[in-house]
């Protein structure tokens, strides 16, 4: 499902297991790069920025104060180019990323698959 900006409306609660996809600020790491964060990572606050209007650690920490997060979290981060713009898009580096995350997010379905047998 696409949350668009409002993450905290996602009922994302309904769920055992939560692959997010998103853009992550990074000082770090330039432009397309890709940062894989699980349920843990992302609880000690190390996705340090997101395009949303609630950052994403507030709103898993909010469920998993409620008892209601998923167990399992993947967030699969892709570097942008500029987080604060306002313009619809993708730059040509997170455009070039994007077979990289789909073999992740494959990876990740099917780690989970061989876990559940």
């Amino acid at each position: 499902m696409d949350g668009g900006t409002a993450s905290y409306s996602l009922p994302v609660y309904r769920f055992e297991k939560l692959i997010i996809i998103d853009a992550v600020n990074s000082s770090h790491h330039p432009p397309g790069s890709i940062i894989i964060y699980n349920k843990s990572d992302i609880l000690r606050g190390a996705v340090k920025g997101t395009s949303h209007d609630i950052d994403i650690y507030n709103y898993i920490a909010a469920l998993e104060f409620k008892g209601e997060a998923p167990d399992e979290i993947i967030l699969i981060g892709v570097v942008p180019q500029k987080i604060d713009s306002m313009e619809i898009g993708l730059s040509d580096q997170v455009r070039d990323a994007i077979p990289e995350v789909i073999e992740h997010v494959k990876a990740v379905l099917e780690n989970w698959s061989v876990k559940s047998r």
